[in-house]
């Protein structure tokens, strides 16, 4: 019920309120005509008057409420619900103003000539203007000027067609500057299909135009990379095993894009079969570990069958959800001419090593550092080496002043500054090098390369210098030898007359007188003159060795025993089982071993251990000791005495050259003397308080020495016969003929043949 009433309320409320006052008025004038009626009395009557009037006036009020209702509320309805529409209509276009005033994207409007019929809030803030100075202006006067040719060609043909999509002009902002913009729209059409206005909307594409721009010269410039550094490219779909292959790729083993499938297999037959499993384990092994990316180096078949060395460089760029790559892209390049100038350096190399170390002059290599202020090692050759005594290793990267300590006090080092500085050789002429670990004999010839590194160029001639020094020493000798030769010739024959005659009177004279102890004395003071004798002449040619095979081993040990005999020395002896016999004067060697000991054992007052090693030794050519190439025994006599300063070495040789308070000085010059005229050679070798070490080389023999047979001398047992004395000296023969006369020879005396 209360529904009903509210129903019944509701169209109550909708009736018009006019209308049903009339209707009730009608409806009460009726009742009230029609209880007129009831006191009709005459046609005239007033009652028939009234109630005919009240009926009127009912049928006025409702013709009035049937216009009413009838004409003037269908009006009042359609207006009431044009209002509405119209309050609609109103609510809709602010809704669409609010939308257009507020949307991101700009839109325009344009009328058949294309000007400005309207642009919304978007379109000024993008290009900075005010709707005032655009609208009603030529759409072209704001587009660039090749824009503005494409929009008259074009406009046209967008008005038929009637929408146009992704459309691009240049626009032209406030501050000047273009902007890069697409449009779409369409056309608005009045009802009766004529051309109304446009409306379109564009957006702003200048940063992706200046991106496309970029990547394209991004692009471009890859492509210029790629073909100026003549690299073929590839990409590789991991998952399908496709492979792209670029033309320049294809071009580089002359094959064109239709003749090779793009596929991984086809990459893999063109491997050298030499590299394939090689290449394919280490870009495998890239890929399982993880590492991304790889460089190998392999051989590609040519279209003519020849292999070229190719440079390959990939990296994974695509990755599935799970990790895995998918995606592998890379360049090759052709390093055919740089392997081939790799491998003639490299011969070239060993060429100029082979002939760097085999160069019998050293060559030392060194870099400048701290602007010339010193020089680091780098490299030295096997010449440089040995005469430097030292390893390659101890010395590459290391400064030339920590290997050669007194490169500066030599002068050298200047020399390397300044053809650093200058660039012009040098020639730095022969000079000692000298410091605890080295005593050389050194020429230099220093360049700088055009590398910037110092080369110095060097003879190690210690050895001829010693050679010189060797053979200065032999003529000094020699020259000492005439002269003994000369005076200990005739000081032994006039010897030979004293001796004789006092040996004479010696014969003839009672022992116990007092005269014979002075003529003994006599006879040994000039015994030991005759010794001296003796020395020089081994100087002169008289003293040449007479040689035959013997056994160094034995004449070593007697010799060394004998004059050791009762002393506090000891020898040790140290001998190959396989010793070679020596072609000798045993009487001569044994004076050099025996004056060789006799120095040594002096050297050690308080006793000690002289050590004497006898190997076999052979010399080639172009040794470094003055002798020539053959067998040899090497004799080592090793002490462990004061040894000798680097002054007094150098004297030991010479004659009459000695330390000691007594001794002639004649030892050690007798010993050179005989082992040279033997063929060989002797060296010493001392430091101070380190000992002295004699090496001496005797000349060899394969053949076996013989056994000697001694010869017994038988005295006649009656002294008769003549003899002929010749000599040029008048004592001797006297002598000699007092003598053999004495013991019953008959004696004839002749100064020469002639005589």
């Amino acid at each position: 019920r209360k529904h009903e009433r509210t129903k019944t309320r509701k169209k109550r409320d909708d009736f018009d309120l006019s209308i049903y006052r009339l209707l009730c008025i009608s409806i009460i004038l009726t009742i009230v005509s029609e209880l007129a009626f009831t006191f009709y009395i005459d046609v005239y009557g007033l009652s028939n008057l009234v109630g005919h009037l009240f009926k009127i006036i009912s049928f006025y009020l409702i013709y009035k409420a049937i216009i009413y209702t009838g004409l003037k509320k269908p009006y009042h309805l359609m207006f009431k619900e044009i209002s509405e529409t119209e309050e609609a209509l109103k609510k809709s276009e602010e809704k669409y103003r609010a939308l257009y005033s507020n949307a991101p994207l700009s839109y325009q409007s344009l009328n058949e000539d294309g000007c400005f019929l309207d642009i919304n809030p978007a379109w000024l803030r993008k290009l900075g203007y005010e709707q005032k100075e655009v609208v009603g202006n030529w759409f072209g006067d704001f587009l660039h000027p090749d824009s503005r040719s494409h929009f008259e060609k074009n406009f046209p043909a967008f008005k038929k067609r009637g929408y146009v999509r992704d459309v691009q002009f240049k626009i032209r902002h406030k501050d000047g500057r273009y902007l890069d913009i697409s449009f779409e729209g369409c056309i608005g059409y009045t009802p009766d299909g004529k051309f109304k206005q446009t409306y379109c909307v564009f957006q702003d594409i200048t940063e992706r135009k200046q991106a496309e721009e970029a990547l394209k010269i991004n692009e471009k410039r890859l492509q210029l990379a790629l073909e100026g550094a003549d690299l073929g490219m590839w990409d590789w779909d991991m998952q399908t095993n496709d492979v792209y292959l670029s033309p320049r790729y294809l071009s580089m083993l002359c094959y064109s894009a239709t003749e090779l499938p793009h596929t991984l297999t086809t990459w893999e037959n063109l491997l050298h079969p030499d590299d394939r499993e090689l290449v394919k384990q280490q870009i495998f092994t890239c890929i399982e570990k993880g590492l991304g990316k790889w460089d190998v180096e392999f051989r590609l078949r040519h279209k003519d069958g020849q292999y070229l060395w190719i440079s390959g460089h990939g990296k994974i760029v695509g990755f599935s959800q799970d990790g895995s790559p998918t995606r592998a892209t890379g360049v090759h390049r052709d390093i055919t001419s740089r392997k081939i100038r790799e491998e003639e350096l490299r011969d070239r190399e060993e060429r100029f090593r082979e002939l760097f170390n085999n160069m019998s002059s050293g060559v030392a290599i060194y870099e400048a550092v701290e602007e010339g202020d010193n020089f680091i090692f780098k490299d030295l050759n096997r010449a440089g080496l040995l005469s430097s005594q030292i390893e390659l290793r101890e010395i590459v990267g290391k400064q030339v002043t920590e290997i050669f300590p007194s490169i500066k006090e030599m002068g050298l080092f200047d020399v390397f500054q300044r053809v650093y500085k200058t660039g012009i050789p040098e020639h730095f002429p022969s000079s000692v090098y000298q410091d605890d670990r080295l005593n050389l004999w050194v020429e230099n010839y220093v360049c700088k390369i055009p590398s910037g590194e110092i080369v110095a160029i060097y003879d190690d001639i210690t050895d001829l210098k010693k050679s010189e020094e060797e053979l200065f020493k032999a003529r000094k000798l020699e020259s000492v030898g005439i002269l003994a030769s000369g005076i200990a010739h005739d000081f032994n024959n006039i010897l030979a007359a004293i001796l004789g005659n006092i040996s004479l009177a010696l014969t003839i004279t009672n022992p116990e007188d007092e005269i014979y102890e002075l003529l003994a004395d006599s006879e040994k003071a000039s015994l030991r003159a005759k010794d001296l004798t003796q020395q020089l002449l081994t100087f002169s040619k008289g003293g040449e060795p007479v040689k035959k095979i013997a056994a160094i081993d034995e004449v070593i040990k007697d010799s060394a025993n004998f004059v050791l005999r009762g002393s506090n020395i000891r020898c040790n002896f140290n001998f190959s089982q396989d010793l070679w016999p020596v072609v000798i004067d045993t009487g001569q060697i044994s004076q050099v071993i025996q004056n060789i000991v006799i120095n040594a054992s002096q050297a050690m007052p308080s006793g000690g251990i002289i050590k004497i090693d006898c190997i076999n030794h052979k010399f080639g050519l172009g040794g470094n000791i003055p002798i020539r190439a053959g067998d040899y025994v090497k004799i080592v006599i090793k002490d462990q005495g004061i040894g000798i300063s680097p002054e007094m070495l150098e004297k030991v040789f010479d004659p009459y050259f000695t330390t000691k308070q007594k001794g002639s000085g004649l030892g050690l010059a007798i010993t050179h003397s005989i082992v040279r005229k033997h063929g060989g050679y002797i060296a010493v070798d001392s430091k101070l308080d380190q000992g002295t070490t004699v090496t001496i080389y005797l000349p060899a023999s394969q053949r076996r020495p013989e056994l000697e047979q001694k010869d017994v001398f038988v005295p006649p047992a009656t002294a008769q016969g003549r003899i002929m004395i010749m000599d040029d000296e008048e004592m001797i023969r006297a002598l000699v003929e007092r003598s053999l006369s004495r013991i019953g020879y008959e004696v004839v005396s002749a100064e020469d043949g002639d005589e």
